[in-house]
């Protein structure tokens, strides 16, 4: 989901100016499952899988603006998140478009900076 912090960011940003994003998967349902297996190896190997399928849906709809300049900077392999960065012209006509991805709860965005959500 967009929080009004993220909005408030594709909105004041220039439209060229690229806006990348980490996004996070909810994952509780795959760490709940993955912590009844007790070999770690086989864990690690099943949290992968459950990871890179889990992220496939959202990975497909953003190619639909990949001509647009939306691309995946880094898949951030056996984690549940993504980080994924388009020129804010592109998120406004996402946001415009009211997309489905945008707004599913089972998805966090939040800046890619370290500090987006600490005050000055």
């Amino acid at each position: 989901m967009l929080s009004p912090e993220v909005r408030q960011v594709v909105e004041e940003s220039r439209p060229t100016e690229d806006v990348a994003f980490l996004v996070s998967i909810e994952s509780d349902d795959a760490l709940a499952r993955a912590a009844r297996i007790s070999d770690m190896v086989v864990r690690n190997d099943f949290l992968d899988g459950e990871f890179h399928q889990m992220k496939q849906p959202f990975v497909a709809s953003l190619a639909k603006y990949e001509d647009d300049g939306m691309r995946i900077i880094d898949e951030l392999d056996g984690t549940p998140q993504l980080i994924v960065a388009a020129p804010a012209k592109i998120w406004r006509r996402m946001i415009r478009e009211d997309i489905a991805m945008l707004s599913d709860p089972r998805l966090e965005l939040c800046l890619n900076e370290a500090d987006w959500h600490l005050e000055a």
